[in-house]
């Protein structure tokens, strides 16, 4: 085609000579189409589509989209199960795959001679991605029939943030008062939250901390409601040994092991957190046997955990941020704060059990001297406590609690790059700080 109408030109221009006439080609107005009329099997078809995402909340997300199949062969238009692939990244690594069941999808497709339509929405919450609260890019991909791209994959910013609320951990009691450590479950069963209740002052801490217990968590906390524990008529302390006296083994502490398992240990570690307590002996119907609570041996002695541990964030359904203890063997500071990171833990965390240290605040070195630690931080570590003041005092109070749980360490002291850290005014701190006794406050 090209090379006829090039004769073409090449004829008319000898005319013209041959005529005499003057020629200035920049005077001929041709509008050729030198495009061919056969199709180019190499171009991608370019489908029209339209993709709006909208941020309802803090913790909620809405994706819309519109995509036209006309110029999709019908062999390979989606159905609404294979239609999408997601996946939540961060720091430009995959954190997981999402399957269909987490997310709620609305996808039609709407199929008429012409045009074929698909449209939907994805309704997008923390829980669907089992993710911390963070900064996060979703990718987005819609599959035609043979698992290609029907439009180019999809990246949208995601930002989750399910804490509302965090009690800071306090050095001193309020005047007048007791301070009892009670362990509550969630409504899982799958841990155990300390919370500090400050009583009238009592001579009778054991038998105020079973109280306590039976009268369950304030409402406000997001905990299991009511008292994770049975009846317990009496208690007695002998050099170090707690024994309690319960009625014989009943439901559900007889029948469901979680609840078992829930309420034993909610007495062992309450009743340990007491400076007199070693052991503790249960007794049903004045008699020690074999499985008191369902799945435990209940013919030994328990104790207390106690040792190294880290601190992340429990959340409980009010958005109330916790903390609690994860006993771990490790025993390298460097290491033992890297717990608290939620790259070091998929499988671990996610949003009702959360990290504290983001992972742009980094640990330059530490230092022990005597029973003070060190610890040197980059610059983000003071940023992002002045800038996101809850999550800031939550993550202070878990490295606090982290290193105080390593029996050399009485006093933490910490910088930024050499330089001490300048605490907000309303948190007014002097340094080094001792390792807090009261986490949690419940009031």
């Amino acid at each position: 085609m090209r090379k006829i109408i090039s004769s073409f030109l090449l004829i008319l221009a000898l005319a013209f000579v041959g005529a005499g006439l003057p020629l200035y080609m920049d005077s001929i107005d041709l509008e050729l189409d030198l495009s061919s009329d056969a199709p180019d099997v190499d171009k991608e078809v370019d489908l029209h589509y339209s993709l709006e995402h909208q941020e309802l909340s803090a913790s909620e997300h809405l994706i819309e989209f519109t995509i036209d199949l006309s110029d999709v062969s019908e062999d390979l238009h989606p159905t609404s199960s294979g239609l999408l692939e997601i996946s939540l990244l961060q720091n430009d690594q995959k954190v997981r795959d999402v399957s269909d069941e987490s997310f709620q999808a609305d996808i039609q497709i709407d199929q008429h001679e012409n045009p074929h339509a698909l449209s939907g929405s994805i309704h997008l919450f923390p829980e669907a991605f089992q993710a911390p609260d963070g900064d996060y890019r979703l990718q987005v991909r819609f599959l035609s029939a043979d698992s290609s791209d029907l439009i180019p994959p999809k990246e949208i910013p995601l930002s989750f943030s399910s804490i509302k609320m965090y009690s800071s951990a306090v050095w001193d009691a309020p005047p007048n008062t007791t301070a009892l450590t009670l362990y509550f479950p969630e409504e899982e069963h799958e841990h155990l939250i300390p919370i500090t209740r400050f009583v009238p002052r009592t001579n009778t801490t054991l038998r105020e901390t079973v109280t306590q217990l039976e009268q369950g968590p304030a409402d406000h906390l997001g905990l299991a409601l009511g008292s994770p524990i049975p009846r317990v008529p009496r208690i007695h302390l002998s050099a170090g040994v707690t024994s309690l006296y319960l009625t014989s083994p009943s439901e559900p502490y007889s029948v469901d092991p979680s609840i078992a398992r829930t309420a034993a240990y909610s007495l062992i570690e309450s009743l340990g957190s007491i400076n007199e307590v070693r052991e503790i002996q249960f007794y049903f119907d004045n008699q020690i046997i074999a499985e008191g609570f369902k799945g435990l041996n209940t013919s030994e002695r328990f104790y207390p955990s106690q040792g190294i541990s880290y601190f992340p964030a429990f959340v409980g359904t009010e958005g109330r941020a916790l903390l609690f203890p994860v006993y771990t063997d490790q025993a390298d500071i460097a290491l033992l704060l890297e717990n608290l990171k939620y790259h070091n833990q998929h499988d671990f965390y996610h949003h009702r059990v959360q990290p504290t240290i983001p992972h742009f605040v980094e640990l330059l070195n530490h230092e022990i001297l005597e029973d003070r630690l060190v610890l040197n931080f980059n610059p983000a570590f003071e940023e992002y406590i002045t800038q996101h003041p809850v999550h800031g005092k939550m993550m202070m109070d878990s490295i606090l609690l982290t290193v105080g749980s390593l029996p050399e360490i009485n006093f933490v002291e910490f910088l930024t790059e050499g330089e001490p850290v300048h605490w907000p005014a309303d948190m007014n701190l002097e340094s080094p700080l001792p390792i807090p006794p009261y986490v949690n406050p419940e009031n």
